[in-house]
């Protein structure tokens, strides 16, 4: 079993140019048990069914930098087709993750609380959101209890 923490940001809607929150693209994801991944997500061909996922909040807008949610990956589907609504999607998705129900965090984890404490951020904390680049993190079975441990919340 592997662990990882998907990374979302507010998604661009290119006629009305108005953008849909991080936190709602995830809800809406996660409501359907689908989350895509895309041709140039990290660690794309590496995530299979019973590993563990943590979604957070990148982009400006509501619960920015927080961790919202986890749930378990039952299957991973080639099927393309979209799971966003098409005046949202950049692209089609290069396979799809079907969820088991997702567990909503009742107090939303602020990362930043975290991060001398995570082994996937540099040192210099000064430039922490880099390693959230790519959409998909890597994260160790420690990175993901401390994270997802509901006495710690």
């Amino acid at each position: 079993m592997q662990y990882f923490l998907f990374i979302t940001v507010d998604a661009s809607h290119f006629e009305l140019r108005k953008k849909l929150p991080a936190v709602e693209v995830i809800n809406n994801r996660l409501n359907l048990r689908l989350w895509p991944i895309y041709q140039r997500t990290n660690h794309k061909d590496h995530i299979s069914s019973g590993d563990k996922c943590l979604f957070y909040v990148g982009g400006t807008k509501e619960l920015i930098r927080h961790v919202i949610a986890s749930a378990t990956i039952l299957d991973v589907s080639v099927d393309n087709s979209l799971i966003d609504h098409e005046d949202y999607s950049v692209s089609l998705p290069y396979k799809k993750l079907i969820l088991d129900t997702p567990n909503y965090f009742s107090a939303p984890v602020n990362l930043k609380d975290f991060l001398s404490n995570l082994s996937f951020v540099p040192k210099n904390t000064k430039y922490w959101g880099t390693s959230l680049q790519g959409g998909c993190k890597k994260i160790t079975s420690n990175d993901y209890e401390l994270l997802n441990n509901s006495e710690i919340r």
